[in-house]
């Protein structure tokens, strides 16, 4: 996918990408440098947890028609967003989930690229 891969001498590892600022190896730098607070640190460490007052009912839909139609693009992205942990496996479904979308840009010179929408 483009716009996704490092170039030779850059490593996966050294690419930064916004929804990265979870990891441990970020932690420290928000903890004493942007001196955040305990509310932020758990949020970076365990997630934001939403609080209802009860729980909403469990929702899946199937994916947009864009992306039915290219599931190889759909798979090669979402890999791709795996490796470089933007998302991760789960074991359990999740309670929510929501649909795949995939918006193709056509280039001037006739090529074309995509985008994953979720």
């Amino acid at each position: 996918m483009e716009g996704l891969q490092g170039d030779e001498e850059t490593k996966v590892e050294d690419v930064f990408v916004p929804g990265m600022i979870h990891e441990v190896r970020f932690f420290d730098f928000w903890k004493t440098v942007l001196g955040a607070s305990p509310w932020v640190l758990s949020t970076l460490q365990l997630g934001y947890k939403i609080p209802f007052e009860t729980y909403p009912p469990e929702y899946e839909e199937r994916n947009n028609a864009t992306a039915r139609a290219r599931p190889e693009v759909i798979r090669e992205a979402v890999e791709e967003m795996i490796k470089l942990k933007i998302v991760k496996v789960v074991k359990e479904k999740p309670k929510c989930v929501s649909p795949l979308g995939l918006v193709t840009k056509i280039l001037p010179d006739g090529s074309e690229i995509f985008r994953v929408v979720f």
